[in-house]
């Protein structure tokens, strides 16, 4: 039987998106496509314009006259806002988690805001126990309009615990436990965050082969979005050490090894027997840069998929 103690490789996967200040080529599409899935076409009568951050943090603005509607932002997300902000000032609008009111107002009522700092670099959104309940059986349709509103209230660094024990059963299945070993010890959909704190097991459980291989689906298009407004690895690594969430030296993190000695030991704890730690494949995050994620946006989807796949398992294994 797995033991409680396995809590910690469940992968918790916290990602940046939207807050690179990049080239506005690079932040205005994103923003842009998100702004028309709200609003349709009228999204073609916005003008978009790229602007420096204010000492690393997040700015935007918004200018209105004549008619002309104008958003300018730091990133995809500062955007975002920028429209959420004008809609809701200027056009009485507003998006919830209880339903939206998007009002036709044409032309573009007048509103000027100008200089508009974020306190804050990192914005955070959501807990392990948001993804209980409900949200389980979220699909991506319910997942895009999450993203999208995450991004229109100006989140940057959201939690992504979605397919957690599909990665975690992956890397088991390597190491030589079998499938029933592992199937006992998860809880059933709605109250796996209380199974990750270990607070429970085997609970309504198992979870079937459908439900892990749509999780992995599932999750690779809830990256894949939130990716979209990419924060290159090196930039993520300087933020993550400055603020104290990343040591000095993060290799034993980021080259995958912290996580590789956790598995070994607690597959010893659980199965009682010893892996050393060659036998063991591992992945970091180290050399997985934008232009790698990039690339894969313009080849077939086979290949894109494949892509997708090697991240969420870096990341898993780095993050676990």
């Amino acid at each position: 039987m797995i033991h409680t103690i396995i809590k910690y490789l469940l992968i918790s996967t916290t990602l940046f998106f939207c807050s690179c200040h990049k080239p506005k080529t690079d932040i205005i599409t994103p923003a842009k496509q998100l702004i028309e899935r709200q609003i349709g076409e009228r999204a073609q009568s916005i003008h978009f314009e790229y602007i420096e951050p204010s000492d690393g943090k997040d700015i935007f603005e918004v200018i209105a006259s004549d008619g002309r509607l104008t958003l300018r932002g730091s990133s995809s997300v500062a955007i975002c806002y920028a429209f959420h902000t004008y809609m809701k000032e200027a056009c009485k609008s507003m998006k919830t988690w209880s339903g939206e009111h998007i009002t036709s107002v044409m032309p573009w009522p007048d509103y000027e805001l100008y200089e508009q700092v974020s306190p804050y670099e990192l914005r955070y959104f959501l807990n392990v126990c948001t993804f209980g309940y409900t949200t389980p059986y979220w699909d991506w349709e319910r997942w895009e309009k999450e993203i999208d509103r995450m991004a229109l209230y100006g989140v940057n660094m959201p939690l992504a615990t979605v397919a957690s024990e599909a990665i975690a059963e992956r890397v088991w299945l390597r190491m030589g436990l079998n499938k029933e070993e592992i199937r006992e010890f998860f809880t059933a959909p709605a109250h796996l965050p209380w199974h990750r704190m270990g607070n429970l097991n085997k609970w309504d459980g198992p979870l079937s082969d459908a439900w892990q291989q749509n999780q992995i689906a599932l999750q690779h298009q809830i990256l894949t979005r939130m990716r979209e407004e990419g924060l290159d690895y090196d930039e993520v690594l300087a933020d993550a050490q400055r603020l104290g969430y990343a040591e000095a030296d993060p290799s034993a993190d980021v080259d995958g090894f912290d996580a590789c000695r956790k598995i070994c030991i607690l597959a010893a704890i659980t199965s009682g027997k010893m892996i050393p730690m060659d036998k063991v494949r591992v992945r970091g995050i180290r050399e997985i840069t934008q232009e790698e994620r990039e690339f894969k946006a313009e080849v077939s989807q086979t290949i894109k998929n494949e892509i997708t796949r090697s991240v969420n398992e870096a990341k898993g294994y780095v993050l676990g």
